[in-house]
C-alpha cells in the first residue's frame, strides 16, 4: 500500500469521542499498524507491548465500535455528497469464535464456538467502478440461529438510518439479498419512498395468480447482455457453497425481461395495503455443461421500460458483491 494511503487512513478515525485523547491517539497508531499489514492479525502486526496495549484499548467501558467507527461514517458521507446515485448495499455475516474461554455476550455452541451477527451498509459507487466508499451503518445481533421478527428489523433499522444520516431518498438505491425479501421490510421501503434493488426469494401471491407463474406469462421487454462473471473459489461453508458454488472467471450471455405486479395484501398486517413493485427477470439461457446458469429474480422502484433501464438494474444489484467481499477482507484481511 502506498504511504500515502496508510497516512489516509488516519483520517477515518479522527476526532473519535472516546473521552480521552490518549485513548483516540492509541485509536489512530492501530489503524496505521493495520494499514500496514492490513492481511494479518493483531498478534502478528504488532509488538508485543503495542498489542497488550491493543488489548487494554479495547477492553475499556470508554471504547465502543460505534464511537470507534463515527468518524469513518462522517468521512463516507462526505466521500457520497456530490456523487449523484450511491448504492447502499446491506448485508450479514456471522463473526465466530473458537477458543476455550467464553467471551462476555456471546453465545456459546458446539466446538467451543461463539457467534454473533454482524449486519453492514456499505457505500458503494454507482458509476460502474464498484468502488467501495465505506460503512454508513453497523450493528451486532445475537444469537444468529434464532429467526424472528426482532432480528429480521435489522433491516429495516439500516435503512432508516442511512437516510438520518442526511444521505436523501432520491440519491439512495438501497441493494439486499433474498433474505429483505420480507414483508414489512418492502413495505417500508415503499412507504418512505427508497430506492431499492432486492433479490427475490418467496413465490408470492398476486392478484393473478402467484409471483413466477405470473412472471412467465406477462414479462415483456426481452433483450440480451454478454457480461464477465468474476471467478468464485470454493473455500466456502457446506450452505455458502451450495448458494454460492464455485467457477472460474467467464463470460455469460444474458436475457433480461420485466413487468409490473402488485403483491397481495397480508392478511396478517392489518395496517399494511398491498405492494405494487416492479421486477426484473435474468437468466443465462445457455450455460456452460458443467455449471449452473444465472437467475435472478429482482425486485426494484426504478423504471425497467427499456433494455438499458433493466440492465441498470441488474449491473446495480451485481455491485452488491463488493459487501461480500469486504465481509472476507473482514474475517481474512486484504
Amino acid at each position: 500500500m502506498a504511504n500515502e494511503k496508510i497516512e489516509d487512513i488516519e483520517d477515518e478515525f479522527l476526532g473519535a469521542e472516546l473521552g480521552d485523547s490518549r485513548r483516540a491517539q492509541r485509536l489512530l497508531r492501530l489503524a496505521k499498524s493495520m494499514a500496514n499489514k492490513p492481511e494479518v492479525s493483531f498478534p502478528s502486526a504488532l509488538p508485543p507491548s503495542e498489542l497488550e496495549a491493543a488489548y487494554r484499548f479495547f477492553g475499556s467501558s470508554a471504547v465502543s465500535s460505534e464511537a470507534i467507527i463515527a468518524p469513518h461514517v462522517h468521512q463516507t458521507l462526505k466521500r457520497v455528497v456530490s456523487q449523484g446515485v450511491t448504492l447502499v448495499a446491506h448485508d450479514s455475516s456471522v463473526i465466530s469464535f473458537k477458543t476455550e474461554t467464553g467471551r462476555d455476550g456471546l453465545v456459546g455452541e458446539a466446538g467451543l464456538k461463539q457467534r454473533f451477527l454482524a449486519h453492514c451498509s456499505l457505500a458503494i459507487r454507482a458509476d460502474g467502478s464498484d468502488r467501495p466508499e465505506g460503512v454508513v451503518a453497523l450493528s451486532y445481533h445475537r444469537p444468529v440461529k434464532t429467526k424472528n421478527a426482532a432480528l429480521q428489523q435489522r433491516w429495516s433499522a439500516h435503512i432508516e438510518e442511512t437516510h438520518s444520516l442526511g444521505m436523501s431518498l432520491r440519491d439512495v438505491v438501497h441493494l439486499m439479498d433474498r433474505e429483505a425479501d420480507d414483508y414489512s421490510v418492502l413495505h417500508l421501503r415503499q412507504r418512505l419512498g427508497t430506492r431499492f434493488v432486492v433479490r427475490v426469494q418467496h413465490n408470492r401471491r398476486l392478484a393473478q395468480g402467484k409471483l413466477r407463474d405470473v412472471l412467465e406469462q406477462e414479462a415483456s421487454g426481452r433483450a440480451s447482455r454478454a457480461v464477465k462473471l468474476s471467478r468464485r473459489g470454493g473455500k466456502l461453508g457446506s450452505k455458502q457453497r451450495k448458494r454460492h458454488p464455485p467457477r472460474d472467471e467467464r463470460m455469460a450471455s444474458l436475457l433480461v425481461t420485466s413487468s409490473s405486479v402488485e403483491i397481495a395484501k397480508d392478511p396478517r398486517r392489518l395496517t399494511e395495503g398491498s405492494l405494487k413493485l416492479n421486477v426484473v427477470s435474468v437468466w443465462e439461457p445457455e450455460p456452460p455443461g458443467d455449471e449452473k446458469g444465472i437467475e435472478r429474480l429482482l425486485y426494484t422502484s426504478e423504471p425497467v421500460d427499456n433494455p438499458e433501464q433493466m440492465f441498470q438494474v441488474v449491473d446495480w444489484y451485481r455491485a452488491r458483491w463488493c459487501i461480500e467481499e469486504y465481509f472476507k477482507a473482514l474475517k481474512q484481511g486484504c
